[in-house]
């Protein structure tokens, strides 16, 4: 029982994103624990520790994240604005790139065939 609920929890946003709620989303595919901050336009902000193998969409229309901090846990940070990713930050994302992959040689761009 445990086990679907878990499967259903990831399902679900997977669901959403596909049919049109798109959030952008970041992967850990490291084999520790990462830090992703997100600052949202009203400047409210919201932290959380993303474990590996685990996948976080960020914000809820029509609140999306203008700026998104990751953080290895070798202290390494990686920090994106719509300066350097526009596509992503202060609305839905639109186009084949939806968000990050954080790996041990850092964090390239998550396709939606990535979530998959």
């Amino acid at each position: 029982m445990q086990r679907s609920i878990i499967a259903l929890r990831l399902l679900f946003p997977l669901v959403g994103f596909v049919c049109g709620n798109r959030r952008p989303a970041i992967l850990n595919t490291t084999d520790s624990s990462i830090e992703v901050r997100a600052v949202y336009s009203d400047g409210s902000s919201s932290t959380a520790h993303l474990e590996p193998g685990m996948r976080l969409f960020l914000g809820d229309p029509p609140r999306y994240p203008c700026e998104v901090k990751i953080t290895l846990s070798t202290g390494q940070q990686f920090s994106y604005s719509s300066a350097n990713a526009p596509e992503l930050l202060g609305a839905p994302p639109n186009g084949s790139t939806v968000g990050w992959k954080v790996s041990t040689s850092g964090v390239t761009p998550l396709t939606e065939q990535d979530l998959r």
